[in-house]
C-alpha cells in the first residue's frame, strides 16, 4: 500500500483498476485475518467476560478508523504534500505491532485456564451468568478508557466539522488521541494476581508432596488452616466457593495408607493449582478462614462422595498421586462434562441451547445457516456501500460545498457510531444471558437501523449528512459485534471458526454486488452524462439513489428472516 501511494502525482504502480483491487484486497485480507483470529482467540481466553471482549476489542477496532483519521489530521494533512508519508507511518507501525504480537501473544491452553477468567466461579454460576468479579477491575478500567476515547474523538470530530482548527490544536488533539490508545496498558497494571488462579485446573492429576515429619506434627498440621496458601500474607482477596468436590478412587492410594483413620479427607477439594500442577499437601486440606464453608447450599460434609476410606500417612515423606475426576457441575441449571469447554457449555445450558457440533457441510444443507448468511449479507452490504463510497455519497449530496476535512469528519462519525454499536452489544450480552433472552435476537437490530439509515442519505439536507452516517455506522457496529457472539452461543467451541468464516463470505460477496455491480457503474454512467468523467465526479441524488434503495430493500427482507431465525433457534433449542 505504501508503494501505491508514495507518489500520488505519478504512482509507481500506476492508476489502473487492478492496482486499486490489489489495494483493497490486501487491506481487507489483513484486517479480516486479524479480526477473525484474534476475536475468537480472546473470546476463548476470557470466556467469563465475552461481552467485555466485544466492548473493548471489537469496539476499538471499529473506532480505529476514527483514531487514524485524527492522527492524519494532526500530523500529516498540513505538514506533508501527498499521502505517501502517512502510509509510510502505517507501514512502520504495522510492522512494529506485528512483530511484537508474534513474539508475545500466545494461544490459550490448559496452562492459561484461570478461575474467574475462563473458568466460571461459583458466584458467576449461581447468578445465572454475567461476569465474575475476580477480574472485573481491569475490564472496568479498559471500558472506562474506551468510553473516554469515544467521547473525546466524537467531540473533536464535531469541533473539526464546525470550526477551523489551528495546527497547534490539531497536534494537541493528535497527542491526546495517542495517549488514550497507550493508556489501555493500564489494564495490565491493575490486574490482580491470585496465587491459586495461576496454572488453571489440572484435570488429570495433582501431586501432593509431603515432607517427612513426626506423627505429632502431621496430626497438628491436619487440624490447622493454611490460610496463607490461598490468600497470601497481606491483602486478603475474597474468593467464591471452590468448584465441586473430587472423587479419589481407592486404588490410587498406596497399600500402607489403607486402614488408617480418616481425619481431613473430606476437606480436599478441586481448586486452581499452581504452575506445574503440584501443590503442597497441607494447602489442599484447607481453603479458607475458619468458619468458611466450601459446601454449596444444601450440601453437608456427609453428602460429599469421596471414595477415600482413610487419610494418607503424612510421615512417610512419599509423594502420592491422586487422580482427579471433575464432577458434573449441577448448580442452577449449569452443566458441563468438559473442563476445557466449561464456560461455553455452561452458558449454553443456561440458555437451554444445544451447541452444534455438526460439520460445515452438514450445516450448509440446513436453512438456519443460510438465514444467518443472508442477514449478514444485508447488514454488511450497507457497511460496504457507505464506508467505501463515503466520499462519493457526500460529494454527490453537497457538490459545491464539498470539503476534504468534512469528508474526513463524516468518516470519523461513522467509525464512532460503529464503536458505540459494539459497546451496546458487549454491555447487553451478559444481561441477555442472565435473563435467558436468546443472544441470537441481536440479529434483528442491524436490519432495522439500516432500513432507517439508508433512505436518510436521500432525504436529509446536505448539512445533516452526519445523521445517516451515524445510523448506518451504528448498524455496522451492532452487526459485527453480535455475529461472533451468536456464533459462539450456537456452535461448539471447536466448531466456531469454520462457520464464522463461512458467514464471512457474505462480506466478500457484498462488495462485488453493491460496489462492482451497482454503485460503480451507475455513478460512472451519470458522471459521463453530466460531463464530469474527467474528474470522476457526479452531482445529485441521481448518482447514488439506486444502490442505496436496493440495499435498504435487502435489509427490509432480512428483518423478517432474522425474526424467523430466532424463532427457530428458540423452538429447536439451537441449530439441530
Amino acid at each position: 500500500m505504501f508503494l501505491m501511494f508514495v507518489n500520488v502525482g505519478s504512482p509507481l504502480l500506476g492508476t489502473n483498476v487492478l492496482v486499486m483491487c490489489l489495494f483493497y484486497g490486501v487491506l481487507q485480507f489483513s484486517s479480516s485475518f486479524y479480526e477473525t483470529g484474534s476475536v475468537l482467540t480472546n473470546l476463548d481466553a476470557f470466556s467469563c467476560y465475552q461481552g467485555r471482549v466485544i466492548v473493548i476489542q471489537k469496539t476499538f477496532m471499529g473506532l480505529g478508523s476514527s483514531v487514524i483519521v485524527q492522527i492524519y489530521i494532526a500530523f500529516f494533512e498540513t505538514h506533508f504534500a501527498g499521502i505517501g508519508p502517512f502510509f509510510l507511518f502505517l507501514l512502520i507501525y504495522s510492522l512494529t505491532v506485528g512483530v511484537l504480537g508474534t513474539l508475545i501473544v500466545r494461544l490459550p491452553s490448559e496452562k492459561t485456564q484461570c478461575l474467574g477468567l475462563n473458568v466460571p466461579d461459583e458466584e458467576m454460576i449461581q447468578s445465572g451468568g454475567g461476569e465474575s468479579r475476580l477480574f472485573r477491575l481491569p475490564f472496568n478500567v479498559g471500558t472506562g478508557i474506551l468510553f473516554t476515547s469515544i467521547a473525546f474523538i466524537l467531540l473533536v470530530t464535531l469541533l473539526e466539522n464546525f470550526y477551523s482548527v489551528s495546527d497547534a490544536d490539531r497536534e494537541a488533539i493528535g497527542i491526546v488521541t495517542i495517549v488514550l490508545c497507550v493508556s489501555f496498558s493500564f489494564m495490565i497494571l491493575v490486574t490482580p494476581s491470585y496465587s491459586v488462579n495461576r496454572g488453571g485446573y489440572d484435570t488429570q492429576s495433582t501431586a501432593i508432596t509431603t515432607k517427612p515429619t513426626t506423627k505429632a506434627e502431621a496430626a497438628a498440621a491436619t487440624t490447622n488452616t493454611d490460610v496463607n496458601a490461598v490468600t497470601g500474607d497481606t491483602a486478603t482477596p475474597t474468593f467464591p466457593p471452590s468448584p465441586p468436590p473430587l472423587r479419589f478412587p481407592l486404588s490410587s492410594f498406596p497399600p500402607e495408607v489403607i486402614g488408617k483413620p480418616a481425619t481431613a479427607t473430606n476437606e480436599i477439594y478441586a481448586t486452581p493449582c499452581k504452575k506445574g500442577g503440584r501443590e503442597n499437601g497441607l494447602s489442599l486440606l484447607s481453603r479458607g478462614p475458619r468458619g468458611y464453608s466450601h459446601f454449596r447450599e444444601g450440601l453437608s460434609p456427609q453428602d460429599v462422595d469421596l471414595d477415600v476410606p482413610d487419610a494418607p500417612d503424612l510421615t512417610n515423606g512419599k509423594e502420592i498421586e491422586l487422580p482427579l475426576e471433575r464432577e458434573r457441575h449441577v448448580s442452577r441449571g449449569w452443566n458441563s462434562r468438559s473442563g476445557e469447554n466449561f464456560a461455553a457449555e455452561s452458558e449454553a445450558a443456561r440458555q437451554e441451547v444445544k451447541l452444534n457440533s455438526k460439520s460445515l457441510w452438514y450445516n450448509l444443507r440446513r436453512r438456519e445457516l443460510w438465514l444467518m448468511w443472508y442477514v449478514c449479507l444485508a447488514s454488511w452490504s450497507s457497511a460496504t456501500l457507505v464506508s467505501t463510497n463515503s466520499s462519493q455519497i457526500y460529494e454527490s449530496m453537497d457538490f459545491y460545498g464539498y470539503s476534504p476535512t468534512v469528508n474526513v469528519v463524516l468518516v470519523s462519525i461513522y467509525g464512532v457510531a460503529s464503536a458505540i454499536g459494539r459497546v451496546f452489544i458487549g454491555l447487553a450480552h451478559p444481561i441477555l444471558v442472565r435473563k435467558k433472552i436468546p443472544v441470537s435476537s441481536f440479529f434483528c437490530i442491524a436490519p432495522v437501523l439500516n432500513v432507517i439509515g439508508l433512505p436518510l442519505f436521500l432525504a436529509m439536507k446536505r448539512g445533516s449528512l452526519a445523521i445517516p452516517f451515524f445510523v448506518v455506522g451504528l448498524a455496522t457496529g451492532v452487526s459485527w459485534g453480535s455475529t461472533i457472539l451468536i456464533i459462539k452461543g450456537l456452535f461448539a467451541p471447536n466448531n466456531c471458526g469454520k462457520h464464522y468464516s463461512a458467514l464471512y463470505t457474505a462480506g466478500i460477496i457484498s462488495p462485488l454486488i453493491f460496489n462492482v455491480g451497482l454503485f460503480g457503474p451507475i455513478y460512472d454512467f451519470y458522471s459521463k452524462r453530466q460531463g464530469l468523467w474527467e474528474t470522476r465526479q457526479c452531482e445529485g441524488r441521481v448518482c447514488i439513489w439506486i444502490p442505496l434503495v436496493i440495499c435498504a430493500i435487502v435489509n427490509a427482507i432480512a428483518l423478517p428472516l432474522s425474526v424467523y431465525f430466532v424463532t427457530r433457534v428458540v423452538k429447536r433449542g439451537g441449530l439441530l
